[in-house]
């Protein structure tokens, strides 16, 4: 196998050092890169035998390498703290829409008042398949939740649950990327659906406190 032969692969595997790692050709970049291994080529379509490479020069490319071994116990770990930081602050949310939604006073946020009951359910929603996916991954759901804000000025609920919805869209974006980092796609996936939802809800207060 040529160097050049590599680059009509989706992936493939490598053993180097009793790590398996794993080289994608989609993510190849533009630069001058020489690189010496001696690997093991793991046929992953079945072909018969493996293949020893012991040179590969890759002319006008780079390879971004992922090595699956302790490090994705690492990357994993801080995957599921920050899914419980997430799912505490779930937690924060169900508390702040449930009571927001029956204590606003004001005919002018009657409409927002039935908006934020959908909240609150949407909310348990995000927080029970946060908890799937912690436990997945191996770890256990927390128990205790962010300290939820509360006020009896209608105006200031409003800004509370803006502020707190803003916060939880930065947060589920960093464990997008994180979640992407570690090739866990299918939780990247899931994020990107609470994530939407998180989103209308922003635009939702934002238009109750007259800010679009």
């Amino acid at each position: 196998m040529r160097a050049d032969d590599l680059k009509s692969l989706d992936y493939f595997d490598l053993e180097s050092d009793g790590n398996w790692v794993r080289w994608d050709s989609g993510i190849l970049s533009n630069k001058v890169s020489r690189l010496l291994f001696v690997i093991l080529f793991k046929n992953n379509s079945g072909c018969s035998g493996d293949l020893t490479l012991t040179y590969a020069t890759l002319i006008n490319h780079k390879v971004r390498l992922s090595i699956m071994s302790d490090k994705n116990e690492t990357y994993k770990q801080e995957i599921i703290n920050g899914l419980n930081e997430d799912l505490a602050r779930e937690y924060q949310a169900i508390i702040q829409y449930v009571v927001f939604s029956s204590t606003l006073k004001g005919a002018e946020y009657g409409d927002i008042a039935e908006e934020l009951k959908l909240h609150a359910s949407e909310e348990l929603a995000h927080a029970l398949e946060v908890a799937k996916q912690i436990d997945y991954l191996g770890g256990d759901p927390t128990v205790k939740s962010k300290e939820a804000g509360y006020s009896q000025d209608s105006k200031t609920m409003l800004e509370i649950d803006l502020k707190s919805e803003q916060e939880t869209i930065r947060n589920y974006r960093d464990r997008i990327r994180q979640a992407e980092s570690a090739g866990e796609y299918a939780l990247s996936e899931k994020l990107r659906g609470i994530i939407a939802q998180e989103q209308d809800h922003e635009i939702d207060l934002k238009d109750a406190l007259g800010l679009r």
